[in-house]
């Protein structure tokens, strides 16, 4: 699950939400947003950088429309990366402080070395319920170019 936040000055809402993992749709109400109102919308998912929208986005009653994987431009400071002609968020972030770094490689290693399995780790980079090399190579690309979060 990720978290899906509304900033205007401060955060005026949060919610939690699974995505359709074939279209990378989600829908979500926002109770708290204003129509005619614009709001960063932020997400944050258990082993991804954090990701703002590039902008604040107008909201139309309590939804709006913004798709993050047209482009990296649709991140805050393009903070995304292409995969497969998709814009996609930044894996790797295991310890959920901001960056992609040592602590993180240090925990795919163990993880991969033992061949972890299952649903929901967090070693898992690429979602296929093993970690393993892929995983550690992933984690490891984005270690060494200093992946890290970007606020506006």
């Amino acid at each position: 699950a990720s978290d899906i936040e509304i900033h205007a000055k401060d955060i005026i809402e949060t919610k939690k939400m699974l995505y359709d993992s074939i279209s990378g749709v989600a829908n979500i109400s926002f109770n708290s947003a204003v129509a005619g109102s614009s709001y960063y919308i932020f997400v944050s998912h258990r082993n991804s950088i954090s990701t703002w929208s590039s902008a604040p986005v107008l909201f139309s009653v309590n939804s709006t429309n913004y798709d993050f994987s047209t482009g990296v431009s649709q991140a805050f400071g393009n903070n995304m990366v292409l995969i497969g002609g998709k814009a996609s968020f930044y894996t790797g972030d295991i310890s959920r402080d901001g960056c992609v770094d040592l602590s993180d490689l240090v925990a795919v290693v163990n993880k991969s070395t033992l061949f972890t399995t299952g649903p929901y780790v967090p070693e898992d980079l690429n979602f296929d319920n093993i970690v393993d090399l892929t995983d550690l190579v992933g984690c490891h690309n984005n270690t060494s170019i200093f992946v890290c979060g970007i606020d506006p």
